[in-house]
């Protein structure tokens, strides 16, 4: 099979290299061949950091497909966003090691590609059911179950981010 000579050249592929390929419908993805035992790391110091700028930063690598985030500070004053933030977005990451001065998050669930669709379908449902929902309850003058709405909110924060993370 011929394959792109740009294509081949940014990826180092040499005549008898294996490629991973994968069909999607009537799609065929051909990629480099997956190292299975690479891990992406990452190691930042977080002291300066402010709440939000955290929370952006851990967003923005999950999403960039880090598997080890190492964090490093003086004093541990983002323990309760971390505690959110696993619960909220961090899909299949779990805190592997934690001391004074450094937290470990590593991912302990594997991505396949193929679960892309299913799970972009999961997020637009829920989408809708939060805005079902969100209507009706305004409609009703119901505001106090808006606040209870939020887990659905969680959900497709979730969900989103995994999909980000698969692309």
């Amino acid at each position: 099979v011929s394959l792109p000579s740009k294509w081949v050249k940014n990826f180092n592929i040499n005549k008898g290299d294996s490629l991973d390929v994968e069909t999607i419908g009537n799609i065929l993805i051909v990629k480099p061949e997956n190292d299975s035992t690479k891990i992406r790391k990452i190691s930042i110091n977080v002291d300066n950091f402010e709440d939000l700028s955290l929370r952006y930063a851990l967003s923005g690598l999950h999403k960039a497909g880090y598997d080890e985030i190492t964090l490093y500070f003086t004093d541990n004053k983002f323990s309760q966003t971390i505690e959110v933030l696993m619960r909220s977005l961090l899909l299949g990451f779990v805190v592997s090691e934690q001391t004074s001065k450094k937290l470990v998050l590593k991912k302990v669930a594997n991505e396949i590609s193929t679960e892309l669709e299913p799970t972009l379908r999961r997020a637009f449902l829920v989408t809708i059911s939060f805005a079902k929902s969100s209507f009706e309850a305004v409609k009703s003058d119901d505001f106090p179950s808006l606040k209870q709405l939020m887990a659905l909110k969680d959900t497709n924060n979730q969900l989103v981010s995994f999909c980000i993370r698969l692309l």
